[in-house]
C-alpha cells in the first residue's frame, strides 16, 4: 500500500520457494512451492503478520532500490 511518493507498507501474505540452492549450501533439486506466511504466522504467533515497509530511493523504468525496515537494501529490475 503506498503511504508515500517513496514508502510502500508490506503485508507478506505467502512466499514462493524455488530451487536451486539456499545461500550456495543446501541443493533443492528444483523444488518449487508456495509458503502461507500469513496462515503459518497465525498459527504459530496468534496473531495477524506484522506489517513492515520499503522507502524507495531510486526508480526508473528498469530499476527501483529500495531500503527495507530494517535497513536492507534490495535492488531490483525488470526483465525484458
Amino acid at each position: 500500500t503506498p503511504v508515500s511518493p517513496e514508502r510502500l507498507e508490506l503485508v507478506v501474505e505467502k512466499s514462493t520457494l524455488r530451487g536451486g540452492s539456499v545461500a550456495g549450501q543446501l541443493d533443492l533439486g528444483g523444488i518449487n512451492f508456495d509458503v502461507p506466511v500469513e496462515q503459518l504466522y497465525q498459527r504459530l504467533r496468534g496473531g495477524a503478520v506484522p506489517e513492515t515497509y520499503v522507502d524507495t530511493s531510486f526508480l526508473s523504468d528498469n530499476l527501483r532500490i529500495s531500503r527495507s525496515k530494517g535497513g536492507k537494501i534490495y535492488i531490483f529490475t525488470r526483465s525484458a
